[in-house]
């Protein structure tokens, strides 16, 4: 079979995939397959065939299938091909590639929950949204999950808590021949997303590092230079920076960086005579002996700068004025808001959750199932609101040693508007809003949609509000700038999803955030036990620049009491 031959059977084998996941044509989708079959089988060049007027000779190729063959032949392309993948989403044909994933259920997927991408299908089966869908259950949706892993070992990019895993058993094996070994690079100023971890070690004998095998356990693994190796472990890029002296204060600083951060600092220094490189600090070209980060600081009198600030956006002047903010820490926080449980679609009873909060010391703890629109995901309906309302009295009653807030986490509807009357709103201590899908709206129309949700005065924090799935989907287009601008009018709240596929609100908009004087609550989008770390969003917290005053739930229980007496959000 000729290139052009399989290059156009397998075109019209997407084109018969796409009509079968949209199910506009069901019988134009079996008319493409049957023609990519047939073309598959040609021993002749199909554009010669379409140059002598031959096409429908071919079975399965008639006038509208050949003049398609024709004008692609002439132009690379045709037209209805161009069509059909401009409303079709790429990601979909990711998905068909997992095993027993074929066009009917990717269409059950993309139809009834949206999914589009690798990333969202994996979210959704972390939230076991697929165990009760039509076809799939709980053996499958655990297979699709492990395939998902497979894949993600050679991606080239890591959500955090995959990249930090990876790095700890980096260190681990890099301390079997040095206890000199640092992290630096990005991860140590932190990322959210990385596709690579850098380490500084203290080997006395760097060519030694190969020739006794000790990086057997890595993959790829290249000499750059004499003092550095590039590595690949489970398909993680790691650059292995080594020093014949023991890694110095300099080092960890300069490799830390950010290369932004670094040349500020030196261009500062160069009109105080202080010199910063890897070799080491120097003042009027003598040798400082440097022990500490904060030292370095110091010498251009400055407040030490902490790794997650040092990317060259302000810290440089704040710490000259002495302005940098005492960052958030996990210990800060006195509850939790956004957690869902069996009354939709979390795997936890309510009386679980709040035994589950108690045990880890909090405060205070907000319930925020889903609401009824959310029917993919047990949204709750008025009856069912009735139920959790009564029950929510029994667990206050049972455990009086934490506070039990009732919530709701409202869809926020295409045209703004939330998911209940204002009388059902009215009854719940908190409401949480978001946007849960009509994802591809106008930045105009989806920023009028929730500027429209916060001026509801029964909202009080506004969900993940950009949408965003790291590595699955795209935040949608949206005017964060203006959203944060009409939050702190309206008295609202902001999220910082801390769900590690989440971290939503972006460090880079939570600086806003805390200039216009909006609160941000990190909030573990809890579905099941294991959801209830906040450390990832403590973590974008920090390089967000956010301090305890900052945070929504770093409020001891007294100061939420009254909070939630006065309910400033309501105007």
């Amino acid at each position: 079979m000729s290139t052009k031959n399989s290059e156009l059977a397998t075109i019209f084998h997407e084109m018969a995939v796409m009509l079968e996941v949209l199910k506009d044509n069901p019988y134009r989708a079996k008319a493409y397959y049957k023609a990519a079959k047939s073309i598959e089988k040609l021993e002749s060049d199909i554009c010669s065939l379409a140059a002598s007027g031959e096409l429908e000779k071919i079975p399965g190729v008639g006038k509208s299938i050949a003049k398609h063959v024709d004008e692609w032949c002439r132009e690379g392309t045709f037209d209805e091909y161009e069509k059909l993948k401009a409303r079709f989403p790429a990601g979909i044909f990711e998905i068909l590639n997992i095993p027993g994933l074929g066009p009917k259920k990717a269409r059950v997927l993309y139809r009834e929950l949206g999914i589009s991408s690798i990333g969202e299908l994996e979210y959704a089966c972390m939230e076991n949204r697929l165990v009760e869908l039509k076809g799939f259950g709980v053996r499958t949706q655990e297979k699709i999950l492990n395939h998902i892993e497979k894949i993600k070992v050679y991606s080239t990019m890591r959500r955090a808590p995959e990249a930090y895993r990876l790095a700890g058993e980096v260190e681990k094996l890099l301390r079997r021949y040095s206890d000199d070994v640092y992290l630096v690079g990005g991860l140590r100023r932190f990322q959210e997303v990385a596709s690579d971890v850098d380490f500084l070690i203290h080997v006395s004998e760097p060519g030694s590092v190969l020739s006794h095998g000790h990086l057997e356990d890595f993959e790829d693994v290249r000499f750059v230079q004499e003092d550095r190796v590039l590595a690949k472990y489970e398909g993680f890029l790691v650059d292995i920076r080594i020093s014949e002296k023991p890694v110095g204060v300099s080092q960890l600083f300069f490799f830390t960086g950010s290369k932004g951060h670094i040349e500020a600092l030196r261009k500062i220094g160069s009109g105080l005579g202080i010199t910063i490189s890897s070799d080491g600090v120097f003042v009027d070209e003598h040798f400082v002996d440097i022990t500490s980060e904060e030292e370095i600081y110091n010498l251009f009198g400055f407040s030490y700068i902490p790794p997650e600030l040092r990317e060259n956006l302000g810290e440089i002047e704040a710490a000259r004025d002495r302005k940098l903010p005492e960052l958030i820490t996990d210990k800060d926080i006195c509850g939790i808001f956004h957690i869902h449980t069996t009354y939709s679609d979390g795997s936890l009873t309510l009386d679980k959750v709040v035994q589950y909060a108690v045990e880890q010391g909090y405060q205070y703890v907000g319930i925020s199932d889903h609401s009824q629109s959310a029917f993919y995901a047990g949204g709750l309906k008025e009856d069912d609101l009735k139920r959790q309302r009564d029950q929510i009295e029994v667990v206050r009653e049972s455990y009086p040693q934490i506070d039990v807030y009732w919530g709701i986490e409202s869809d926020i509807l295409p045209d703004g508007s939330l998911d209940y009357s204002e009388e059902i709103l009215g009854m719940f201590d908190f409401v949480i809003g978001s946007v849960h899908g009509s994802f591809r709206m106008s930045s105009e129309d989806m920023s009028a949609r929730i500027v429209k949700a916060l001026n509801n005065p029964y909202l009080t924090i506004l969900g993940h509000p950009s949408g965003r799935l790291l590595l699955g989907r795209e935040p949608y287009d949206v005017d964060m700038n203006r959203i944060i601008e009409v939050a702190a009018e309206k008295g609202k709240i902001i999220e910082l999803n801390a769900h590690p596929y989440r971290l939503d609100l972006d460090w880079r908009w939570c600086r806003r955030a805390k200039e216009l004087g909006v609160p941000v609550a990190i909030n573990p989008d809890a579905h099941k036990a294991g959801d209830f770390n906040l450390h990832w969003g403590i973590m974008t917290a920090r390089k967000g620049w956010l301090g305890r005053e900052d945070v929504f739930n770093a409020k001891n229980r007294e100061a939420m009491q009254r909070l939630m007496k006065a309910k400033p959000w309501m105007g």
